[in-house]
């Protein structure tokens, strides 16, 4: 059974998945205040130690988004917009995966 801990680091790293967000927002999450409340709680993993299990750090940067600015959670309804923010992630994992290739190699030499 996975702990406390384990459970929201998973729930934190789902924030990176456009497709979960827009669940969450078309089914109104963000407009129910414990939920609200238990994102803001989720601000610790900002923190040292927490930071260094993430696997998928760029889920902080939307979850302060989520939590400071509410034109971003409402635009998470639209389709468009939730392309666009995959697409963004997408190209941020391929720049971030050709770079750690670039430095392995270089490192192999």
């Amino acid at each position: 059974m996975p702990t406390k801990f384990e459970k929201e680091l998973e729930f934190v790293q789902l924030l990176t998945n456009p497709h979960y967000l827009h669940f969450l927002a078309k089914n109104d999450y963000f407009k129910n205040a414990d939920f609200r409340d238990y994102l803001k709680y989720l601000e610790y993993w900002n923190d040292k130690p927490y930071v260094h299990f993430l696997i998928y750090p760029q889920c902080l940067v939307i979850l302060k988004a989520i939590n400071t600015n509410e034109e971003f959670v409402q635009k998470l309804n639209d389709p468009k917009n939730i392309e666009f923010l995959e697409n963004q992630l997408t190209e941020y994992w391929m720049w971030k995966n050709f770079n750690n290739s670039r430095e392995t190699q270089q490192e192999e030499k």
